[in-house]
């Protein structure tokens, strides 16, 4: 028996190099920062945008600054005009941990463009959501001074498919643009981690080799007690 054991464990090793992999567990955090897109200082640049492997897209305006007319934290972020929607290039399922907030107030406060409140939605894989509202701390003054980027911590944002921002409050509304506009940075993401395949099928042979030999070996002590050679 301890030889078909061996011979058993033998061929599933045998097995590892030939199979794929599949998706499962998780992988150190990635912070989403926006500083592979290259942009000059005090600029930015308009559309959906790409960045650690994730995609930022709204129906409305968006695009990236860094330190442009609207929110500053001296580095590189995403902006939108009401609402965006993140997910991953690969369609994979992801965890949302956190992200910095801030207020975009490319037209000034006069006009009252920027959002008080910003819903966020995650779509989970396989179906239903999570939802979470988080109030905007209207601290905004530009370059230097106070910090216009508040951290926003989540709770139950995992296997997520999706996700998607609403920012509203504002007393200006518009269908296109220049309406509840926010800015994003440094999301805290889990990604999904790629482990062998042929780890899941050893593990299962072997439990399948273990699990024989016990009910062999339990069959085997049946019979000899209904024989009444055990004592």
């Amino acid at each position: 028996m301890k030889k078909k054991l061996l011979a058993g464990v033998a061929a599933c090793l045998f097995m590892v190099p030939m199979l794929g992999t599949t998706t499962t567990a998780k992988a150190a955090t990635t912070v989403i920062d926006f500083e592979d897109i290259a942009i000059a200082a005090g600029s930015g640049t308009s559309g959906p945008k790409v960045s650690r492997g994730y995609n930022f897209s709204s129906p409305v305006f968006n695009g990236t600054e860094n330190n442009a007319d609207g929110a500053f934290n001296d580095t590189t972020h995403y902006f939108a005009h009401s609402q965006a929607t993140m997910s991953r290039i690969d369609g994979n399922p992801f965890e949302l941990l956190s992200f910095d907030l801030g207020e975009d107030f490319s037209y000034g406060v006069a006009f009252d463009r920027y959002p008080r409140f910003l819903t966020v939605i995650g779509n989970l894989s396989g179906g239903g959501f999570v939802s979470q509202v988080v109030i905007l701390d209207g601290l905004f003054d530009g370059p230097g001074g106070i910090a216009d980027f508040q951290k926003v911590t989540l709770t139950g944002f995992s296997n997520l498919q999706s996700v998607y921002f609403y920012g509203n409050g504002g007393s200006y509304v518009s269908t296109t643009s220049n309406s509840n506009a926010f800015a994003l940075d440094n999301l805290v993401v889990v990604n999904p981690v790629p482990v062998p395949a042929a780890l899941l099928l050893f593990g299962s042979g072997l439990a399948g080799l273990i699990g024989s030999r016990v009910r062999r070996k339990n069959s085997h002590l049946s019979e000899e007690l209904s024989q009444g050679r055990v004592f």
